[in-house]
């Protein structure tokens, strides 16, 4: 949350909603993002989830 010189409380949600109105862009990089993993194959069976498993 900041606040501006005239006390005006403006949180992340309010700063983007403004920025659209006035067709500003952010200047800063997206940090990359890994894709999320699937459904898991069950035809292939998960060696590692066994040995897991066994181990405790």
């Amino acid at each position: 949350m900041v606040t501006n010189t005239h006390d005006v409380k403006l949180g992340r949600w309010l700063a983007g909603k403004l920025m659209k109105e006035l067709t500003l862009v952010s200047c800063q990089t997206r940090k990359h993002q890994y894709n999320r993993g699937g459904n898991e194959r069950i035809d292939i069976p998960n060696l590692l989830n066994e040995s897991v498993k066994n181990f405790v």
